[in-house]
């Protein structure tokens, strides 16, 4: 019972910490979340960063999701709602910004919050 009231706390939380609303109507959120923003990278310094896309509410079966910006860097898992990109020195000083979307049961293109990575030295 205890564990029950945390986790809908938490997903409460993770909700309206990003903006997605809560889905009332069988539908689903989509919030996305990065590793680590700031990665540290260099001349001989290379640092792999995680996108997580997590489905909140009831995910549809045969969803994929489609993860958006920079797509030539990231290595994309469009069922698990996983990516990783790799930044190095190159890298230092851009923003990066991500998010992901999928297709809701009606046909209706479902976006998450946007997230912004930007490497440092």
């Amino acid at each position: 019972m205890i564990r029950t009231i945390i986790a809908v706390f938490a997903v409460s939380v993770l909700i309206g910490g990003c903006g997605a609303k809560p889905p009332s109507d069988g539908s689903f959120a989509l919030v996305l979340t990065v590793s680590n923003p700031n990665p540290q990278v260099g001349d001989l310094l290379f640092e792999e960063v995680m996108l997580f896309c997590e489905i909140v509410g009831d995910r549809p079966k045969g969803v994929e999701i489609v993860f958006e910006g920079h797509e030539d860097k990231l290595v994309a898992d469009s069922f698990t709602g996983d990516a990783s990109i790799i930044f190095d020195a190159s890298d230092i000083g851009q923003v990066f910004t991500f998010s992901c979307s999928a297709l809701d049961p009606q046909g209706e293109t479902i976006t998450s919050n946007e997230v912004l990575v930007t490497p440092t030295s």
